[in-house]
């Protein structure tokens, strides 16, 4: 299952992981919706929500954040 809208993600609470370190996250979908959209693309809005990311921060172009939806089927 593919999924490329906010609105289309299955569950109420969006987790959000990193495969390089330890940060986790999770945020209502409806918040995610006002504060955003809900055809906001979600590919976009993992890597706009990791933005504070110490890695994206620091390394942009050679160590990239790890940042997935842990919950996603096909991810």
């Amino acid at each position: 299952m593919t999924l490329s809208r906010l609105a289309d993600y299955p569950f109420d609470m969006v987790h959000l992981a990193c495969e390089k370190c330890t940060r986790k996250g999770q945020y209502l979908k409806s918040s995610l919706m006002r504060r955003f959209r809900p055809d906001q693309d979600i590919v976009d809005l993992r890597l706009i929500l990791a933005a504070d990311c110490p890695k994206v921060i620091a390394n942009r172009a050679t160590d990239l954040c790890g940042v997935y939806y842990p919950d996603r089927i096909g991810r």
